[in-house]
């Protein structure tokens, strides 16, 4: 089958079945329940009224005793090409359902078990597949958002198969990447195209097995579910290891320039751990050069991008998650610090000598005051808070009626689950910041001044005495370290209020399943009994008397007298409340706890680094759970995917750290408003010292491909103006031979890339500088220039190549890195290449800013991606075609400067400084590149004396390594 219209057949029957389980007609009923009234009737025509048009479907009954019923929609119209999911009518839909084969699945017997299934001709097979029915997972609009994006792809003309489809989709944990992948198998499958799916471990490998079975058509999900080897590579789930090492010959027999006749698509899932293992790297790209390829990563990254040959990218901005029903848009707030929240202090080093005054800033304290003192109204509907007040006046309880109101009406920050990312020396200042007991009552009065203000505002029909009397009658203002055993409770009664829904009869053996199945709580060590202690406080809250019963629903976290009569009357469950209030993760130390002992104080009940008995596994599980009030790590605000957060923070005292990468913001900011369905706003915050990378403030109005560009032009200023040395190693609490196993719904959620908030150090660069860093140390410790090691497989040549370039560029200076085909290339010809590229590109970046100088053209409205033309200048070098580098430069130049009335005066400027910089050029006789080749040459030999690196000094590598890695792009 075409492979276009095979992905039109896929597009559009999970399209209708998804469109067909939504649609719900003009009297308000859903239409699946219109179709099983009219079976139960035995009726064979149904009569739809939908947006004032009257359809008819006709039903069979053949197959009845299946539970099966063929269903034909009569209508003229005819969907003539596929459209963005956003763009179908409910006559398109009908118009689609006369086109296709439909059925309804309903079993008598059970209420709820009905569905529909769509059906699709298998051309290359000569059979019919059915897609949906019982059993099976309905997909959301995401799913075909994404597919879309495929489909134009694939409609590119004059371009092979392996060129045109290379897309990165940078899905975040729990946006449901599985179904997306899950779609390209069902494509390759009736395209008769080859598919091998790539995820890092055999667990996800068996996850992804399951998803297959629950959406896939069962033929296709048996398809995958054969492992890869050597008499099955044609349809295969199979892990990185297995592929591209274990595995690798068979694959790459099959799969190398010889299948370019019939390339495969190649499918991988959390990619950017490739980066992790160079060997693994080097064979994703080998295997990238001859077919077509699909990257999955939780956010962008252009060296990935490069070295896979990755052209498009998928990236949804906050507002296109809200229109696709996953998320809720984040209030967002940026604090630069100001001179008047700077603390002085004095310090005194002994009796006779004293030190000036030295500023110390708390940006932790400052975030908490805000937290303290945030209370935002909700949209509601214009005639709640008229509906409310007669609620109010019937009842004759004023208290109730106050606390319905603002729970509905109010929302604050306080009260809410709350992940903070920030560096590790700053763990400190936000533990005394949450557990500050400086001016507690008067941080009390001020948070409740705050609260009086924003009830005012409601109108609520009281007067001020009366509302005073009522917050303080009704309403926990406390502090937030009070608050925290309540937003704890808060997360126990709704996993008692989510149990309920099942009309199930609370038990404790139901309970502990449910905790297990659902929320993944076990119990791990007797100081670890979470599923027993959550177990026996929802129980208990079961039986709470039944004055307290509708605020139980409600379930507002502020509910004073609630929270106080739960703690007062239940003490095990206050104990239970007041432990683990508090979790951090670092690097060093790992997992630390921290509770509230009897007196308020916080204290550290013990940390968590080996995990023999699944203690991680199960504090993780807490956390992803919102049994944890807040978390702080920058590793653990970026490594899983948890519904409950609803507010974040990034602290950051420095522009050079980390967590001011624009990727991490970014990445942290996604933590928040994962779910549509929960009620109240979410809150993103970043306190810093200075300016940051990425305007946050604005961002909820961008589209995904607007914050693309605005994340790589924050990165690239990030990288140029970072000067410390960043994380280089990856760290993994769950794994620590480091092997990540990043994603939402897996044994490890917080592990995973997790030094991937900086895109300045790949899994290549650790390899290099380990292997240098101990060739140095070797050298110190012995105190001569012995003859010392790096470590290389022979075999493995392209990978030593790919380590040195990287060497390369730190020792020579270079900017940019350069992903080609080196199999025809001597090292010395490449390193040239790469010398003379980066040369060019530095020349044309400085000769856009004179241009722009000299014709009047502000450098505001300008843009350049250097990773844009790299590859195109690569090549031209390399086959000797210098004259058309001046063309590749002239036209980015061109599309550089579009928008301005200068526009025609700076492409004169333009022209002579670009003749003047490919003026020259050669690839020989290059001092600073053959001190390049060399570099390679002796990374390539097993056994070099570390005084024959090609005459670089010791201090010099050293002092190299230790500055950043410059690397321009995200």
């Amino acid at each position: 089958m075409d492979i276009i219209k095979a992905a039109e057949q896929v597009y559009n029957s999970y399209l209708l079945w998804y469109k067909l389980d939504e649609l719900s007609c003009d009297n308000g009923k859903k239409l699946s329940s219109v179709i099983s009234e009219v079976i139960d009737k035995n009726n064979t025509e149904i009569e739809l009224k939908l947006n004032n048009t009257q359809y008819t479907i006709q039903v069979n009954y053949n197959n009845k005793e299946n539970g099966s019923y063929e269903l034909t929609a009569l209508a003229s119209n005819v969907i003539s090409e596929v459209k963005h999911v956003s763009e179908y009518s409910d006559e398109d839909i009908i118009a689609l359902w006369a086109s296709s084969k439909v059925s309804f699945e309903k079993i008598p017997s059970k209420k709820d078990s009905r569905g529909f299934a769509t059906y699709v001709r298998d051309e290359v097979r000569q059979k019919d597949v059915k897609v949906g029915g019982l059993g099976k997972m309905v997909p959301f609009n995401l799913r075909f958002h994404n597919f879309y994006k495929v489909i134009e792809m694939l409609k590119i003309d004059n371009i092979p198969l392996r060129k045109k489809l290379r897309l990165a989709n940078n899905a975040a944990p729990g946006s449901g990447k599985t179904g997306d992948i899950a779609l390209l198998k069902l494509l390759a499958y009736f395209a008769n195209i080859p598919c091998i799916t790539l995820v890092p471990t055999d667990l996800l490998k068996k996850e992804m097995h399951d998803f297959d079975r629950k959406f896939l058509p069962d033929i296709v999900a048996d398809a995958f579910a054969l492992s890869l080897n050597d008499n099955n590579t044609e349809y295969a789930t199979s892990t990185f290891e297995e592929a591209f090492n274990e595995k690798w010959c068979a694959v790459n027999n099959l799969y190398d320039e010889r299948s370019e006749n019939r390339p495969a698509l190649i499918c991988i899932d959390e990619a950017r751990e490739l980066t992790q293992k160079p060997k693994l790297l080097k064979n994703a790209s080998k295997l990238s050069c001859h077919n077509a390829m699909v990257i999955f990563t939780a956010t962008p990254d252009s060296l990935l991008n490069k070295s896979l040959g990755i052209k498009q990218q998928i990236l949804l901005s906050p507002k296109e998650k809200v229109a696709f029903e996953i998320g809720r848009l984040p209030i967002i707030h940026h604090s630069k610090i100001k001179s008047s929240n700077i603390q002085e202090v004095s310090q005194t080093v002994n009796s006779s000598q004293n030190l000036a005054p030295v500023q110390v800033i708390n940006l932790a304290r400052d975030y908490i005051n805000k937290v303290e003192n945030t209370y935002v109204k909700l949209n509601k509907k214009g005639n709640m808070v008229e509906q409310l007040g007669t609620t109010r006046n019937v009842t004759g309880n004023v208290s109730q009626a106050f606390i319905n109101d603002v729970s509905q009406l109010l929302d604050s920050q306080s009260y809410k689950v709350g992940i903070i990312a920030a560096e590790e020396d700053q763990f400190d200042n936000i533990y005394d910041a949450i557990f500050s007991n400086s001016s507690l009552k008067e941080r009390e009065e001020q948070s409740k001044r705050s609260l009086i203000r924003a009830v005012k505002e409601l109108n609520l029909g009281l007067n001020d005495d009366r509302i005073e009397l009522l917050i303080e009658e009704n309403v926990n203002t406390q502090p937030v370290r009070n608050l925290l055993p309540s937003i704890k409770l808060c997360n126990i009664i709704d996993a008692l209020n989510e149990y309920k829904k099942s009309s199930k009869i609370v038990t404790k053996d139901g309970i502990k399943t449910f905790i297990q199945d659902k929320y993944k709580i076990t119990d791990s060590h007797e100081t670890l009994n979470y599923n027993s202690q959550i177990t026996d406080a929802i129980v208990e809250l079961n039986g709470i008397r039944s004055e307290y019963s509708e605020n139980v629903k409600r379930n507002y976290p502020a509910d004073k007298k609630l929270h106080e009569y739960i703690f007062t009357t239940f003490p095990k469950i206050a104990a239970f409340c007041k432990q683990d209030v508090v979790v951090s993760q670092s690097v060093d130390k790992g997992i630390s706890r921290l509770s509230i002992d009897e007196e308020g104080n916080s204290y550290q009940a013990s940390y968590i680094v080996e995990d023999n008995t699944g203690n991680i596994k199960n504090m993780i599980s807490m956390i992803k759970s919102g049994f944890v009030p807040y978390i702080i790590s920058k590793e653990l605000a970026v490594g899983f995917d948890s519904k409950k957060i609803d507010k974040a923070v990034v602290i950051s005292t420095s522009s050079n750290s980390s967590v001011s990468d624009p990727m991490l913001l970014f990445q942290v900011m996604g933590r928040v408003g994962r779910s549509n369905r929960r009620g109240g706003s979410v809150f993103f915050d970043v306190f810093t010292t200075h300016d940051i990378y990425l305007d946050i403030e604005n961002i909820n109005a961008l589209s995904g491909e607007e914050i693309l560009a605005k994340l790589e032009r924050g990165n690239q200023e990030y990288q140029r103006n970072r000067q410390s040395t960043v994380d280089l190693v990856a760290y993994d609490p769950l794994c620590h031979d480091n092997r990540i196993t990043n994603g939402a719904s897996r044994a490890s959620p917080i592990a995973g890339w997790i030094g991937a908030v900086t895109n300045t150090i790949t899994g290549v660069t650790n390899q290099l500088y380990f292997s240098l860093k101990n060739l140095i140390a070797s050298s110190e410790h012995a105190q001569t220039h012995e003859v010392a090691q790096i470590q290389c497989d022979a075999a493995d040549v392209s990978a030593t190549l790919l380590l040195a370039s990287v060497a390369a560029m730190k020792i020579t200076g270079q900017k940019y890195i350069h992903t080609v085909d080196q199999a025809s290339f001597s090292s010395e010809t490449q390193a040239n290449v790469w010398y003379i590229t980066n040369d060019i590109i530095e020349k044309f970046e400085q000769a856009l800013k004179n241009a722009a100088e000299k014709s009047g053209v502000t450098m505001t409205s300008l843009y350049f991606n250097p990773m844009s033309i790299s590859s195109a200048i690569d090549n031209k070098i390399r086959n000797g075609q210098y004259s058309q580098v001046r063309d590749i430069l002239y036209s980015a130049a061109k599309n550089v400067c579009t928008h301005s009335n200068q526009t025609e005066k700076f492409l004169d400027i333009i022209k002579g400084d670009i003749t003047n910089i490919i003026s020259n050029k050669t690839i020989s006789n290059n001092s600073v590149a053959s001190t390049a080749v060399k570099s390679i040459e002796c990374l390539n030999n097993d056994k070099v004396p570390l005084s024959s690196i090609n005459g670089i000094a010791v201090e010099r590598i050293k002092g190299n390594l230790n500055n950043t890695l410059m690397y321009s792009g995200i």
